[in-house]
């Protein structure tokens, strides 16, 4: 599994595991009150791997990671992740347009 991703007409977009996991804003990963992140990025390896992904009603995706956590990512955090990944216009080659993910 290479991640998580978007596809639209003419762009793919996708997402590495491990930045997927360190965004996960579960109780154990950021405190429920303030909202701080509990979890510490670099303690989640870039080798880390989704074993099993299920959608959760018509509003979010479960993940099982191979760490043994759980997560459970609402699609609007997956597609406002998705779209701070993609590169810039300035990063794009010319010919690339411009693409919005849904």
């Amino acid at each position: 599994q290479n991640g998580v991703g978007s596809t639209d007409e003419e762009h793919v977009a996708t997402l590495p595991p491990a930045e997927l996991r360190r965004a996960c804003r579960c109780a154990a990963c950021v405190e429920e009150l303030t909202g701080r992140q509990i979890l510490v990025p670099s303690s989640v390896s870039d080798k880390i791997a989704p074993r099993n992904m299920v959608p959760t009603g018509n509003y979010a995706l479960s993940v099982d990671w191979s760490d043994g956590h759980r997560s459970l990512y609402p699609y609007r955090q997956i597609r406002a992740l998705l779209h701070d990944h993609e590169p810039s216009a300035n990063d794009r080659p010319s010919n690339m347009p411009d693409t919005q993910v849904e």
